[in-house]
């Protein structure tokens, strides 16, 4: 044998060997969520694969399942508590199954502007009525952009609360979120989202609310002729991931797929407000009649009565406490 050849042999195991324990190390996460793909959610979770490995130079990989292909978003949050997928978007009345306080954030009228939103969410208040998830298996990486819902319907234009008397609408599943449709005069229906242009094409419902970005991407212009600019509840979207997939990874690991979540978070932010005159334009453009509401105050003296019902549940100081930091006493 040459004299160089142990040489040669002693290299080329030792790059073998940093190949493997590269590859060793290497993951491939999977993220779920129910949206479309022309929804900016989908614009936002694939940013946040690409930070991800981006941040962690290519030691970890996240790739996204859009539209409910991994199931809708209630089996996601399912499939995220027993490990089976490692990240989940939902909206916040689905998270509130697992930690009930969080359903406070869905109060009607609590937010009417989406910068109180964002600065109550990203403080103490977010951490703390997210903290009970770990105990079903997951955690609360940032809170996304759902953004203020509106009302849909093909009957009438909605105008005062009187005009959703009788209206047979799709609604969140969210108690208090029934409740309050309840005391504006409608007939409140849950079903799930991904059922929810069926229904609205079979006349299963009149109606359904939700914000402009999943108005548009649903293409529920195809099945609605009015869309009534309510804003009657913010809309939350928490990033979790499971804690068995948390727990895996390394501190630095989860220091860059914490600043991945948070700058998707301000992407998805951004993305949305700057989408908003656009995606009413091409609503119009399909066919809606656009109108908003002149005067909330109406609906706001309805929604405060609901309000009574978060008290009964959470006591008046869980709920004062809430109202307080988002201003809407």
């Amino acid at each position: 044998m040459r004299p160089n050849s142990w040489k040669l042999i002693a290299s080329a195991a030792l790059a073998v060997a940093v190949m493997g324990s590269t590859f060793a190390h290497a993951q491939t996460l999977r993220l779920a969520h129910g949206a479309a793909p022309a929804n900016p959610r989908h614009e936002a979770a694939l940013r946040f694969a690409e930070l991800v490995e981006e941040n962690t130079d290519g030691d970890i990989t996240v790739t996204v399942f859009p539209s409910g292909q991994l199931g809708d978003e209630r089996q996601s949050l399912e499939a995220l508590a027993s490990g089976a997928i490692d990240f989940a978007l939902a909206g916040t009345p689905l998270f509130a199954a697992y930690a009930p306080e969080l359903e406070l954030l869905d109060m009607p009228y609590l937010f009417t502007d989406v910068n109180t939103a964002w600065e109550v969410l990203d403080g103490p208040l977010g951490a703390e009525l997210t903290a009970p998830l770990v105990d079903s298996g997951f955690q609360v990486l940032a809170f996304w952009e759902n953004g203020l819902r509106h009302i849909t319907n093909d009957v009438r234009p909605i105008n005062t609360p009187a005009d959703i008397d009788g209206l047979k609408l799709r609604v969140a599943g969210s108690r208090v979120r029934l409740a309050t449709f309840e005391a504006f005069g409608a007939s409140p229906v849950p079903i799930s989202f991904s059922e929810l242009y069926l229904a609205l094409s079979q006349g299963v419902v009149d109606g359904q609310e939700n914000p402009l970005a999943n108005i548009h991407s649903a293409r529920f212009a195809e099945v609605q002729g009015y869309l009534t600019l309510s804003g009657h509840v913010y809309g939350a979207l928490p990033l979790a991931v499971a804690s068995s997939t948390w727990e895996d990874l390394s501190e630095d690991h989860r220091a860059a797929i914490m600043a991945a979540a948070e700058a998707a978070r301000d992407f998805h932010r951004q993305r949305v407000q700057e989408l908003e005159a656009e995606l009413l334009a091409e609503l119009e453009e399909a066919g809606m009649e656009v109108n908003a509401v002149e005067d909330s105050t109406p609906f706001q003296d309805i929604a405060r009565e609901v309000w009574g019902l978060y008290r009964e549940q959470f006591g008046d100081e869980a709920v004062d406490h809430v109202i307080e930091l988002a201003g809407a006493n």
